[in-house]
């Protein structure tokens, strides 16, 4: 256990700390896509992407296909909003409301936003909330 005695983050520290988090969890995403498309767990001698999976990071092939489903929906929406591709704009949480065959309703949904002047960070956060209000009401 450590002895350094640990300080009161500020709001500001706090939300800083808190985007840094955000930004790394997006990039594990599009990682782990990229690992999944690429049928890494081939030359690695693994069987499958649910043991690769299981013995590289401890990790479940559900959670980790979840973040790859995230990078998929991701992919899609930024690459409508007029974004880098590989920004990381949605949570997981949020992509997982968006099944496959909804992408492409959600893409229209983000490119009509920005084309009517809507911020495209702001088209692609609504329009994971519309998706999880109407998860929610299901």
């Amino acid at each position: 256990m450590s002895t350094e005695i640990v300080r009161q983050l500020t709001f500001e520290d706090a939300k800083s700390l808190t985007e840094q988090i955000r930004e790394t969890t997006g990039n594990l995403c599009f990682l782990l896509k990229k690992a999944h498309d690429a049928k890494v767990w081939e030359p690695l001698g693994y069987t499958s992407w649910s043991e690769y999976a299981t013995a590289e990071f401890n990790s479940s092939a559900r959670h980790t296909r979840e973040l790859v489903h995230q990078a998929s929906v991701l992919l899609e929406l930024n690459t409508a909003a007029g974004l880098d591709a590989e920004t990381g704009t949605m949570t997981e949480r949020r992509a997982r409301t968006i099944g496959n065959s909804q992408i492409p309703e959600a893409v229209e949904m983000v490119r009509s936003a920005v084309e009517s002047g809507a911020d495209p960070h702001q088209a692609i956060t609504d329009t994971g909330m519309s998706f999880v209000r109407a998860h929610q009401d299901a």
